[in-house]
Order: structure tokens, then sequence, then C-alpha cells
């Protein structure tokens, strides 16, 4: 069978694929809560909104072109993997977006969360850069 032949079939089972049906879910669900969260927290501009926007399209469109690829060269494990890996950070951003709108989160997610944002505040990443740190940034 030619491979263009091969590729379209790939592209035309996603639609019917579960975890590419989760993951767009996942990306939508990020983008409505990250708005609403917003709109409590008023801590953002439309220019942060636009990359944000920019950067879940970018991701869309990769996935909607690497999964199928991958799989028809036989690396169904690594396609599925990496869609995996993008729709636990998908709802790790869902998440931080629930309890930063101030809703209910079971306490042992919030420790998780708490504990992630503690490790990442704590994090020198001007010592690993080399940057040098202004009184703004401390």
């Amino acid at each position: 069978m030619p491979y263009h032949i091969l590729m379209f079939r790939q592209v035309q089972q996603m639609v019917d694929d579960p975890l590419i049906i989760a993951f767009t879910w996942c990306v939508i669900t990020d983008v409505v809560t990250g708005y609403i969260r917003s709109a409590f927290i008023r801590k953002t501009n439309s220019t942060k909104g636009l990359l944000g926007l920019i950067k879940h399209t970018l991701v869309l469109v990769s996935i909607i072109s690497i999964y199928p690829y991958l799989i028809s060269l036989g690396f169904d494990w690594l396609a599925q993997t990496m869609v995996w890996g993008f729709i636990i950070n998908y709802l790790t951003s869902i998440t931080e977006n629930w309890g930063e709108m101030g809703l209910w989160l079971p306490p042992q997610i919030k420790q998780i969360l708490v504990k992630l944002q503690s490790d990442y505040d704590a994090t020198d990443y001007n010592a690993i850069t080399g940057a040098k740190q202004t009184k703004e940034d401390k």
C-alpha cells in the first residue's frame, strides 16, 4: 500500500481515537478554565491570553501532525507516550486553574500542587543560566 494512503488512513482513525479525544478535551478544558481563572484573579492581560492560545494551537497542530506519522512508522508506544505526557501536563494546569479560582480541591491534591510550586520557586534559574539577579527579581 502506498505510504500516502497509509498516512491518510491514520489521520482518519484519529477522529475515533480515545486518546486523541481525551487530549483535545483536556486542551479545551484548560483554555476555558484559564479564561475563567483570569476573571477571578485579574492578573493577566490580552497579550498573555493570546500567547496562551498560540501555544495551545501549536501543541494541537504538532500532535495532529506527529501522532499519525509515528503510528504509521510503527512507533505506537512513542506516539501514545507523547500524548499521555501532554494530557498529564494539561490535567495539572486544569487542576491549578481550578484551585486558583478558589474552588474545592482534595487536600492531597493541594499538597502536591503546593509542593510543585515551592520546588519551582526554590529553583534558582539565574544560577543555572548565569544571569545576574536585579533588585526587582529578588
